[in-house]
């Protein structure tokens, strides 16, 4: 599912999650993977992470080296928190470890309502961590 959201004909994505629970599922080889291949595809990743969650990895940096826009929200209550990728007319949810799901979900006003609120997140979240 995570490929499938490079596939996309817009060359930037959004999502809100936290990075620890992310690596827990799919592993910190193919998060690193993943990153090259987006890179590779000209990508850009826009996201609202969980400073908690965060991992000390280069490649998972911000900057316009690693084609990658961050903002943090710290909280406690968001530890275990699916992530919500939004691309093109597309919605990816990854589960935390303790549930084990990922769904996608085709409908452009679902996006367009997302994209809305990520927006909004996005305003009031911290620019560094």
């Amino acid at each position: 599912m995570e490929l499938e959201i490079l596939d996309a004909t817009e060359k930037e994505y959004f999502y809100f999650g936290g990075v620890k629970s992310l690596e827990s599922i799919v592993g910190k080889a193919f998060l690193e993977y993943y990153t090259q291949e987006r890179l590779k595809r000209g990508i850009w990743s826009n996201g609202i992470r969980i400073k908690s969650q965060e991992l000390d990895c280069d490649f998972m940096k911000a900057g316009q080296k690693m084609k990658r826009r961050l903002r943090y929200i710290d909280t406690e209550l968001m530890e275990d928190v699916v992530t919500l990728t939004i691309s093109d007319n597309k919605i990816f949810i990854s589960s935390s470890y303790k549930e084990h799901y990922g769904l996608a979900v085709e409908s452009p006003g679902l996006v367009h309502l997302l994209k809305i609120l990520w927006q909004n997140q996005w305003q009031s979240a911290a620019e560094n961590k």
